[in-house]
């Protein structure tokens, strides 16, 4: 059994590019395999990315129009429960390389350290490099 076997990551998805699947890839060489996805209303020209997912063993869900993020996370989460079952802690993440896997692994860590508690990842900008 794997350090990260009772972790399922969220991901909630619209417009995904390859960056979903590197972070997958990333979530698998640490040992990340119950991963949820939602893709939120993302066009015909992206699906190929969500059947690239599936074959790498994601659970996917659809919504045939864009809900928003807190939707897509629910059905994320609806899914895990689902297909993929009981979990200690669950991680959100999202497609567009906002969160790196080693980012995601150091939430998993602390959670695994301290499982009665809440725990948020935190980035600090310079206020040149923040999107709008």
């Amino acid at each position: 059994m794997g350090a990260y076997d009772n972790c399922i990551i969220l991901i909630p998805a619209l417009q995904p590019d390859e960056r979903l699947i590197q972070m997958i890839h990333g979530l698998h060489e640490r040992g990340f395999h119950k991963i949820a996805v939602t893709d939120d209303g993302s066009s015909d020209d992206r699906q190929k990315y969500f059947q690239e997912v599936e074959i790498m063993g994601v659970k996917v869900i659809h919504h045939s129009k864009k809900m928003g993020k807190g939707v897509a996370l629910r059905s994320a989460l609806r899914l895990a429960d689902e297909k993929i079952g009981e979990s200690d802690f669950y991680i959100t993440a999202d497609c567009d390389g906002q969160y790196s896997p080693e980012d995601i692994e150091k939430v998993a860590k602390e959670l695994l350290e301290n499982p009665d508690c809440f725990v948020l990842g935190v980035r600090t900008y310079e206020r040149k490099k923040v999107r709008k």
